[in-house]
């Protein structure tokens, strides 16, 4: 629905799609106007996993990174990425780790359009400082903002969503395989 009043105001989608797989897989087909079930040209699929790891600290983060088709990765070299997700960034952790592991395989886009339901402001400042880091854009377009995580990076205090992962799961495409 948003996707129909881009050029409006002033933010169509330019780039190559990234789905951030579970919810990412719904909000880009959103992002579009596509049906649920829509194959997305260029869609480039990644499955990233924020993690705590046992005997660290709850403020420390990793992130896993599954390509689910490493042959892809050469469409982000020297792209703009389009990246949407339900909450885009959070803690910022997914992204600077696909920035970090495309890196790693030689791709280098020249930016990401982050665009979500929802943000929050420690992940927006944490994501724009990384990318800035390894020379990539980051640009962000959201509904809504968080102003507040935990220690554990979960979304506290004034937001307009919760974690949507159990929701968006009935909505995923019918040919999706975890």
């Amino acid at each position: 629905m948003l996707a129909k009043h881009e050029k409006e105001f002033g933010f169509e989608q330019k780039g190559v799609p990234v789905s951030l797989e579970r919810a990412g897989l719904v909000t880009t087909r959103l992002a579009l106007d596509l049906d649920r079930n829509a194959k997305v040209k260029d869609e480039v699929r990644v499955v990233t996993k924020r993690t705590h790891l046992k005997a660290e600290p709850v403020k420390y983060l990793s992130v896993t990174v599954k390509w689910r088709d490493k042959e892809n990765l050469k469409k982000l070299d020297k792209a703009r990425i389009f990246m949407s997700d339900f909450v885009n960034p959070a803690s910022g952790a997914s992204g600077a780790a696909l920035a970090v592991a495309l890196l790693m395989n030689r791709v280098k886009p020249i930016g990401v359009d982050h665009r979500s339901i929802n943000l929050t402001r420690q992940g927006v400042m944490f994501i724009k400082r990384a990318f800035k880091d390894l020379g990539i854009e980051a640009r962000f377009y959201s509904l809504g903002e968080c102003d507040e995580l935990n220690e554990a990076y979960y979304l506290i205090g004034n937001r307009a969503v919760g974690d949507a992962g159990h929701v968006l799961r009935h909505f995923l495409p019918a040919w999706y395989k975890a």
